[in-house]
Order: structure tokens, then C-alpha cells, then sequence
């Protein structure tokens, strides 16, 4: 004897934003995607590691997809954090600059 259990669905998509960043390690330009429904202005700041900023930028997101490229170029050599607020969410990546 055999039996089937009921099909369930599962939604595995994200809410908010996630961001994808390359190359890393960077030496000149750093680019960002951010990607999600979270839509309007992202306060994108970059930090040392002793949370000193280093970089702010302000960015409009108007579309599901946003690329942008932040030149780290005149930055030290080190290890430096990406944080990008949005709405509600707050999301931190780190990155090495050589």
C-alpha cells in the first residue's frame, strides 16, 4: 500500500533588499547591486573597522535591480564595511581594499 502527502508551496523569496558586490578584494571601483522590493532612498555609508565613515552616498531605488559603482580608489588599504540602509532594514558586507 501506498500513499501520497498533500503538495505544500514555498515561497523562497526574499523580502527587502540583498546586495551582491564585486570584485572583492577592490582596488580602484567596487560595484553594488542591490536587488529586492524595498524601493526609494538608501543611505549606502562606508566604514573602517573601527566604524569610522569613510564614504556616505544617497541613492534612489526606483526599479527591483540597482547597479552602481562606489570608487574606493583614494581609500587605505584595508578591510572596510558596506552598510545600506533602507527602510526597516539594515544590511552590513564587508570588503578588503588593496
Amino acid at each position: 500500500h501506498a500513499s501520497l502527502s498533500k503538495i505544500v508551496s514555498v515561497n523562497n523569496r526574499k523580502s527587502g533588499i540583498y546586495i551582491e558586490k564585486y570584485p572583492n578584494p577592490v582596488h580602484d571601483n567596487l560595484s553594488l547591486t542591490v536587488q529586492g522590493s524595498n524601493m526609494g532612498k538608501l543611505q549606502v555609508t562606508v566604514t573602517d573597522m573601527q566604524g569610522k565613515t569613510v564614504l556616505q552616498q544617497q541613492w534612489q531605488k526606483d526599479l527591483p535591480l540597482l547597479k552602481k559603482v562606489i570608487n574606493v580608489g583614494g581609500l587605505q588599504s584595508g578591510i572596510y564595511q558596506v552598510i545600506i540602509t533602507s527602510t526597516g532594514e539594515k544590511l552590513v558586507s564587508s570588503f578588503v581594499k588593496y
